[in-house]
């Protein structure tokens, strides 16, 4: 399916210059797992450190997204919580796949 994909990619697609497009560029497109120590590995190619918070979140104020159609005080505190506070969280994320799309990955 990967190998379509890029096939279909390279008949239909056109090249771009980085130097045209320069939001192309990305340090997470290399080969391999991406796994817990990717944005230490960008910092350390980009010269970079990494400063977060113990308590750093999302959003320095939930209350940043109010607008005409979303009031920030009608969602719950623990949903405000973790915008506000996220590097306190610890999240595990993983996807599947039903048996007919395991197929085709």
């Amino acid at each position: 399916m990967e190998w379509f994909i890029e096939l279909l990619v390279r008949a239909t697609g056109r090249r771009v210059r980085k130097t045209d497009a320069p939001w192309l560029e990305c340090f997470l497109g290399k080969p391999g797992l991406i796994g817990t120590g990717i944005y230490e590995r960008i910092a350390a190619e980009s010269e970079l450190r990494i400063r977060a918070p113990k308590d750093a979140g999302l959003l320095d104020n939930f209350s940043a997204l109010r607008g005409p159609t979303f009031d920030p005080n009608s969602v719950r505190p623990e949903i405000r919580d973790l915008y506000e506070h996220a590097a306190q969280y610890q999240l595990e994320v993983w996807t599947e796949v039903s048996l007919t799309g395991r197929f085709f990955l």
